[in-house]
């Protein structure tokens, strides 16, 4: 269960409801309910434990992601439901909603780490056998539910990671086939959010427009990552803009390299360029790596600040963060 976060108390009615929206403001209620919170920890750890097990092979890493995942998809008396069906309620409007969906994004990275667990003695067949039934079914959920449908119909990032919850689940449980036919069939539209000269309009609407279009930036690469393992290019996809996902990256550079300003709102989160971080990594092998690789190493791993005065108060010597990052293993960079 989790709480929508935009939303307040309403002050023309004596008891508050029905909440009202207020953009990029979080209502520090939402933290009471402590589901989502708690799933995302869960799912980061398993990430991390499932890529330590693969590259070093100590089954210590792979045993504790397995306690996690039993706890939270297997063991009858803790395991959560294959539903979203209360995920960011409104108070006085709503118990759950389409929306709702996107609190679960993160398990689509979990299940590739979980992927390369399969062999080890601690993640035995038949935990995986009930890790697929169970997102077999949640995948089931997903594509007949009316929840599921709504957040299908999403034109912006929620839209982005439904797809990208989609497919992964299909591939995890065995079913590449469908999850190609899914992507084939409703994904290349999602690029379509990428205008002529990068931009993503609307994300960068949003109150908190730089975080915002870094996420779906990220997921858009995903679901390029995820159609290439089936045989479909999204990296090159030229949309209905006569725009590419390369584009989407690349808008950024004015703002990192030049020193742009930037126009668009950040109301709630401190203003950074990290966010390009991980995009760049995840793309630099389909596009400029050396230049990509260059922007890496000069802006975001070397211990300097921000070189946008803008930005500076907000993140100082970032460099040992990032490269820390495990995303360095999954998309090192090439010499």
């Amino acid at each position: 269960m989790s709480q929508g976060p935009y939303w307040w108390p309403n002050p023309d009615t004596p008891n508050g409801l029905p909440y009202i929206r207020r953009d990029g403001y979080t209502n520090p209620e939402m933290h009471r309910l402590v589901d989502r919170k708690l799933l995302s920890r869960m799912s980061n750890s398993v990430e991390t434990l499932g890529i330590a097990y693969y590259f070093s092979g100590n089954e210590a890493y792979a045993a504790k992601a397995a306690q996690f995942l039993r706890n939270w998809f297997l063991d009858p008396e803790t395991r959560m439901n294959p539903h979203l069906n209360y995920g960011q309620r409104i108070p006085g409007i709503c118990d759950g909603r389409g929306i709702g969906i996107i609190d679960v994004s993160c398990l689509s990275y979990m299940l590739s780490a979980v992927a390369m667990m399969r062999g080890s003695a601690s993640w035995t067949d038949e935990d995986d056998k009930g890790l697929r039934e169970w997102f077999e079914a949640f995948a089931d959920w997903l594509t007949e539910s009316e929840i599921g449908l709504n957040e299908r119909s999403q034109p912006n990032n929620h839209g982005t990671y439904y797809d990208l919850s989609v497919a992964v689940q299909y591939m995890y449980v065995g079913k590449s086939d469908k999850a190609r036919e899914y992507m084939e069939a409703n994904t290349f539209h999602r690029f379509d959010q990428i205008a002529t000269d990068g931009a993503q309009p609307r994300e960068l609407a949003r109150t908190s427009a730089l975080s915002y279009s870094f996420m779906n930036l990220r997921g858009l690469i995903a679901l390029a990552i995820v159609g290439e393992k089936l045989g479909l290019d999204f990296w090159h996809y030229v949309n209905a803009n006569g725009a590419t996902l390369r584009d989407a990256v690349e808008w950024y550079f004015p703002y990192v390299l030049e020193g742009r300003q930037w126009t668009f709102g950040e109301v709630s989160r401190a203003k950074s360029y990290r966010g390009l971080f991980a995009p760049l990594m995840m793309s630099a092998g389909h596009y400029d790596a050396e230049r990509y690789y260059d922007i890496v190493n000069a802006f975001f791993l070397e211990e300097t600040s921000d070189s946008d005065p803008q930005f500076e108060r907000y993140q100082p010597k970032v460099g040992k963060k990032l490269e820390e990052d495990r995303i360095n293993l999954l998309f090192p960079i090439r010499k």
